[in-house]
């Protein structure tokens, strides 16, 4: 069993790093993407360092507007309903939380 969870931290611990390592490559494309702009006559308002940065608020601004349309919708509480029905700890609680209501349903019912 103790091989089982040092696996198991491990396996989390680098999930988190490469949540980390995602940020980094975002700011990295951000970044290139700039850079190669200056390359291009069209694009040759993006001269200076500050377009690193409107760019990067802009992206992160419809990222967030994206993130919460996918709210909004429904998208993303169906999804967290998905991924907790797969998880075995959170379908028990859920089948316990099930039988823990009936239970006081039925409780209610013999006291009318």
């Amino acid at each position: 069993m103790k091989i089982k969870d040092f696996f198991v931290k491990t396996k989390i611990a680098l999930d988190r790093g490469r949540n980390w390592l995602a940020y980094l490559s975002f700011l990295m494309i951000v970044f290139v993407t700039v850079s190669s702009m200056t390359k291009y006559p069209i694009f040759s308002m993006f001269n200076g360092p500050e377009w690193i940065v409107v760019i990067l608020i802009s992206t992160l601004i419809g990222v967030t507007i994206i993130g919460y349309f996918d709210i909004v919708s429904g998208v993303y509480g169906k999804e967290a309903e998905i991924v907790a029905r797969i998880n075995p700890v959170q379908s028990k609680l859920l089948k316990n939380q099930e039988d823990i209501i009936k239970r006081i349903e039925n409780l209610e019912r013999k006291l009318k």
